[in-house]
């Protein structure tokens, strides 16, 4: 017998680590974080019949068709629609996100529930948080990709209309472009 290509190799070897691990631990859930790695828990699925919950942080259909962002995530999305499908619950990070997935997927609108993101509990954490600011100054705080889709253009288009109003506020930028 000839060996498997690289790339099916670590398939392979992703989808054994994780059924050990699934064996090892025995949890109630599977969670999926990213639909690039539905191949695995579709085969942890298949082989322990271990329930999935899909933590769906974008439609990339959406990102594609309504955020007009490049083709990789049209890529993603056929493995995106399995994940969603055979899901046993899909989480979406804000009430606008699940919206999107029902307009997507209204046939799994009975599972989605609205989870969103926690904050990290560190040194640098609380110290942001407890920074002193002028009393009445406010922050606004964005964090996540810096894409048409996220509402990036909007938010800068709005900061000097702020800032005429209140120029106190002070605007926090976190986040970045998705890999290619």
């Amino acid at each position: 017998s000839s060996p498997l290509p690289m790339h099916l190799a670590k398939v392979s070897s992703a989808i054994e680590r994780g059924l050990h691990a699934i064996r090892t631990w025995r949890p109630d859930v599977v969670h999926l974080h990213t639909a690039m790695l539905w191949y695995v828990a579709q085969a942890i699925q298949a082989a322990t019949s271990t329930p999935i919950v899909y933590h769906v942080h974008s439609v990339d259909r959406a990102e594609y068709e309504i955020g007009h962002e490049p083709s990789p995530w049209l890529a993603h999305s056929q493995a995106q629609d399995q994940a969603i499908a055979a899901s046993d619950r899909l989480i979406a990070l804000t009430q606008s996100e699940a919206d999107l997935l029902t307009q997507y997927y209204p046939a799994m609108q009975a599972k989605i529930r609205v989870v969103g993101n926690g904050i990290d509990d560190s040194m640098a954490a609380r110290t942001a948080a407890f920074r002193p600011r002028r009393p009445g100054s406010p922050l606004v705080l964005y964090s996540g990709r810096l894409v048409e889709r996220k509402g990036i253009r909007e938010l800068l288009d709005a900061i000097p209309q702020v800032l005429d109003i209140t120029p106190d506020a002070c605007f926090m930028l976190a986040g970045g472009p998705p890999p290619l």
